[in-house]
Formats: C-alpha cells, sequence, structure tokens
C-alpha cells in the first residue's frame, strides 16, 4: 500500500478530523496488525495487510470492487470473525480480552444481514440496543430511556417508533436498525454496506446520521460503501481494497486518482479535486479486463 500505510502508523493527535466526546473523554482508535484472514473453505488468505487503522473520532470508508475483502476485514475488526494471524487492537488493548457485554459497550456493528420479527415495533428494536447495559434480569432504566430517545431523534425515527418493522419500506428499516446500534452508546461503530439497496434519499439520510454522531459525539466511524463517490465526500479517510489487499490509504483527495479508479475499479474517471461540494468523480467508461 506504498507511502501511506506507513503513515497510517504515525497519525498524530492532531488530526483535523479528531473530536473528543461529549463527556470530554479521548475517542477511540481500532487497528489491524499483520492481518491475514481466511475461511475454512480457502487455502489461502482472503485478506492480508500489515496494517488498517480507524483513527479516533475519524470516519474511515473502506471501498473496492466485489469480492475486495471490506466486509470481512470489517467483521475481523468487529471480533465477528477471527484472523489466522495478527491481531485487532481497540485503543491499544487485544479485542478477545473483552467480554462479549463489555465490547458491545465500546463497539457496535450493524452488518448486512439483519433479521427481526416482523410484528417487533421500531420503539422495541432500538431498546435491544440497550442490552450490553442491562444485567439479564435488570428492568429498563432512565438512562436506558434517554439513551433510546436520543437515538431515535437522531436517526429521524420518531414518526415510526410504533410501526412494526414488517409494515417498514428498506430505507426505514435501515434507519431503524441505525438507532438500535446508535443507542448502544459505543465509542467505535462499525456499518457494513449501511446503504446498499437504499434510495439516494436514504442513502444521504443515512450518512448524514452517521456523520452527524461522529461530529456531535466524536464516535470512530468504520463504514463500507459501494459508491466512491459517496465515501470521498464523507468520510475523512478511505482505505482502498484490491483483491484482498490495502491499495492505498489516506485523505480522499490524496487517495482518490484517476489511476486508483483505473488500478482498483477498472473504470476510466476524470477526478474533480477542487469543487466547492467536495471530491467529484465523473466515470467515462468500464476498462476492458
Amino acid at each position: 500500500m506504498a507511502g501511506r500505510q506507513q503513515a497510517s502508523e504515525t497519525t498524530d493527535e492532531g488530526s483535523s478530523g479528531a473530536a473528543t466526546t461529549a463527556d470530554d473523554t479521548e475517542p477511540s482508535e481500532l487497528v489491524g496488525e499483520n492481518l491475514a484472514i481466511g475461511y475454512p473453505a480457502t487455502d489461502e488468505p482472503v485478506v492480508e495487510c500489515e496494517r488498517v487503522l480507524l483513527p479516533a473520532g475519524e470516519v474511515t470508508a473502506l471501498v473496492g470492487p466485489n469480492g475486495s475483502g471490506k466486509s470481512t476485514l470489517l467483521k475481523t475488526m468487529a471480533d465477528q470473525h477471527q484472523p489466522d494471524d495478527g491481531r485487532i487492537l481497540l485503543d491499544g488493548e487485544r479485542i478477545q480480552s473483552f467480554g462479549s457485554k463489555a465490547l458491545a459497550r465500546e463497539l457496535g456493528l450493524l452488518s448486512q444481514e439483519n433479521e427481526s420479527p416482523g410484528s417487533i415495533t421500531v420503539e422495541d428494536l432500538v431498546y435491544h440496543g440497550r442490552y450490553p447495559h442491562r444485567a439479564f434480569f435488570e428492568s429498563v432504566t432512565d438512562e436506558d430511556r434517554d439513551a433510546v430517545e436520543r437515538a431515535i431523534d437522531l436517526a429521524g425515527v420518531a414518526h415510526l417508533r410504533d410501526s412494526e418493522m414488517s409494515n417498514l419500506s428498506g430505507g426505514q428499516k435501515q434507519l431503524a436498525w441505525i438507532a438500535m446500534v446508535l443507542a448502544q452508546e459505543t465509542d467505535v461503530l462499525l456499518l457494513d454496506e449501511p446503504t446498499t439497496f437504499l434510495d439516494l434519499h436514504h442513502q444521504l439520510r443515512v450518512l448524514s446520521v452517521v456523520r452527524t454522531l461522529n461530529r456531535e459525539a466524536g464516535v470512530t466511524v468504520g463504514i463500507v460503501l459501494h459508491d466512491i463517490g459517496q465515501a470521498a465526500r464523507f468520510a475523512d479517510n478511505l482505505v482502498a481494497m484490491q483483491d484482498g489487499s490495502l491499495y492505498d490509504w489516506g485523505p480522499p483527495n490524496e487517495v482518490v486518482t484517476e489511476q486508483l479508479l483505473a488500478d482498483v475499479f477498472r473504470v476510466d474517471a476524470a477526478v474533480d479535486s477542487e469543487s466547492s461540494t467536495g471530491l467529484h468523480i465523473a466515470p467515462h467508461s468500464a476498462i476492458e479486463e
């Protein structure tokens, strides 16, 4: 991953994207080191990288074509998949050293596969996000209620709180699931393709919710996105992946080049990094294999 992978090792505390959390505690950093990640059906690792960093208090988007290893890497960093080699560190501590509930209080994951009973209401779903904060038989507290109300308000689903999940559109369901993971009140939030299958309005709504959470609460975000144009305008950093390896890492204006679009996405495109509305990509044609 050329020069910027090494640069990621020396990201300093003065990074412009970093923020402090609402209670003035330091935001959390998530790091993968010397990773080799495979599956039982594969003889060789499907993802290999020396170092991948989600800087504290910043939004980092993982981008790349289908099959490049983005979701596999994200699941591994969330301790949902065990690497064959290497380690994941949350604020310098091995992620496996956390108990399941303790980790769920620090790190929230919204995966691609979300299923709930169709009869459950949005509000009841969001309350499920509070499970890491309660003992098994403990009743709902005022703190739980406050957290749920904040999550519902931030996700913009107050008008849907009494609606059953089975009656919602795809975009509404996704916002409800986001409200649930927001109710966990974690320092790190990982989202695996949260905008897939959503119309443009709901894509932008989801990205706005996540960005607001990052800016107002200093939450460290790692997000897998298919649309590199959205990722470039939305994220502080991009991790570009190709064939299970990290092609490049850094700020969008440095990472997104015509060469990257050709090498990684096999697209002939022009890049405008001077636009007043953020970096823009104008694709022209697919590059033949």
